[in-house]
């Protein structure tokens, strides 16, 4: 057998497999020989008990043989139908419930005043498919970023999409309209200065950078993609705010 399209191959005195890139497993060899009584070992189940010599196609499920089934690691088999954040009074409140949970082990809920820093706040242990989870977050300030760091038992993970809160009554800006299609406006209170406007994406990447930007002129957004994006006002005194906006 020549070894084509082959992801894995091992090559042993008295045992050998092969794993090709269509996850077919297949093994050549015998766990015992001896002389004297005439006896081979199968080193795989449902087989003759017999030295081969040549590869065959095996059950990679079977002991031992699951041994040399190919593995996944690094995706994360969490997914989840909805993840809401809702203010009240103070208090972040956040649900969200998975759809599937394979090998799931728990959530860590992360906040940010920036967007870009996360600290953990909480972990949630996962109660498997189909649940629904609340976490309640106390006595928060300002503008507030959520994600959720979906984590499986090998120790890989994936983040939730991030949902943005603000908890004071002094924003300085709207942005209409609010969904959009081909441009959004930032109308600013009292037309306070703004020293710059940044546009980005939902893990926190800046994709668009505008300077010297004037209360009421039009941003561009033809050339994003549908979804939910984070505007951040940079003001002339280095304070921040942050709104966000859909593209349609």
């Amino acid at each position: 057998m020549v070894a084509t399209n082959a992801v894995d191959i091992f090559a042993g005195e008295n045992f050998s497999y092969i794993l090709k890139t269509d996850n077919t497993l297949w093994a050549s060899g015998q766990s015992g020989y001896s002389d004297h009584s005439a006896t081979f070992g199968s080193i795989w189940m449902n087989l003759p008990n017999i030295k081969r010599n040549v590869f065959t196609q095996i059950d990679p499920t079977i002991p031992p043989m699951n041994l040399c089934a190919p593995k996944v690691f690094g995706v994360v088999p969490i997914k989840l139908s909805n993840f809401t954040c809702v203010a009240q009074s103070n208090d972040a409140v956040l649900n969200w419930q998975s759809a599937e949970e394979i090998n799931a082990d728990k959530y860590v809920l992360e906040y940010s005043k920036n967007g870009s820093n996360f600290q953990s706040i909480s972990i949630i242990s996962a109660n498997g498919s189909n649940s629904n989870y609340k976490y309640v977050h106390q006595q928060v300030n300002g503008t507030a970023f959520y994600r959720i760091k979906m984590m499986d038992k090998d120790g890989s993970f994936a983040y939730s999409e991030i949902r943005v809160l603000k908890f004071d009554k002094k924003t300085g800006f709207t942005i209409a309209p609010n969904p959009a299609n081909d441009a959004v406006y930032v109308f600013t209170k009292n037309n306070a200065a703004i020293k710059s406007i940044q546009i980005l994406s939902v893990d926190g990447q800046v994709i668009k950078t505008l300077s010297k930007y004037n209360s009421g002129q039009q941003i561009s957004i033809s050339n994003l993609a549908r979804g939910t994006y984070i505007l951040k006002a940079i003001y002339k005194n280095s304070e921040m705010e942050y709104g966000s906006f859909i593209k349609m």
